[in-house]
């Protein structure tokens, strides 16, 4: 229809084989991906995705540290906005990037909406994959992120952007319908 908003947007997805911590911004993100967001912008886009697990360390939503995760780990809000604030400056974009964050000493595999003036939202992942991302009671030790466990978040928090509200779902998440249906 003429009379429906439309959103430019831009799925950026980068991969290299190894990494080095020289790798990373003093913030944690992948470098390879701030010349891409930029060419993403320039190009016109207005939402730009990218994926989980682009960061080194977890990203604090909130004051709280997470106990299991070493404090040179643990980025602040702070310290990513500076990076993406220039990016997306005089751009009116939104930048949505799958981070491990921290909130209330918790860790969540999230999804976190950046404009220019800092975080504009973020949904915490609610089904999460046992022995990935939490160890199940009565399994003993067989998690892969070994002490260190996510916690699942609760409802949908929805982002708006230019008329539009974009729901959020992560990963296998896809798999449950009803959690679809609310994004």
């Amino acid at each position: 229809r003429e009379d429906s908003a439309t959103l430019p947007v831009a799925v950026l997805q980068h991969h290299k084989d190894i990494y080095k911590y020289e790798d990373f911004t003093p913030s944690g993100l992948d470098r390879d991906y701030l010349p891409m967001v930029s060419k993403a912008l320039q190009n016109g886009a207005k939402l730009v995705l990218l994926p989980e697990s682009i960061q080194l360390g977890a990203l604090r939503l909130d004051d709280s540290r997470s106990p299991s995760r070493p404090e040179h780990r643990q980025v602040s809000v702070a310290a990513w906005k500076e990076n993406i604030s220039e990016l997306l400056k005089d751009s009116g974009a939104m930048l949505v990037v799958g981070l491990d964050t921290i909130e209330h000493a918790r860790e969540y595999n999230s999804m976190v909406a950046w404009t220019e003036s800092g975080i504009e939202g973020w949904y915490h992942k609610r089904k999460l994959v046992p022995f990935a991302e939490y160890q199940p009671s009565g399994w003993g030790s067989l998690s892969a992120r070994g002490s260190a466990q996510f916690n699942a978040g609760t409802g949908t928090n929805l982002f708006h952007r230019d008329g539009l509200t974009i729901g959020a779902f992560i990963c296998q998440e896809v798999l449950f319908p009803d959690i679809t249906r609310e994004a």
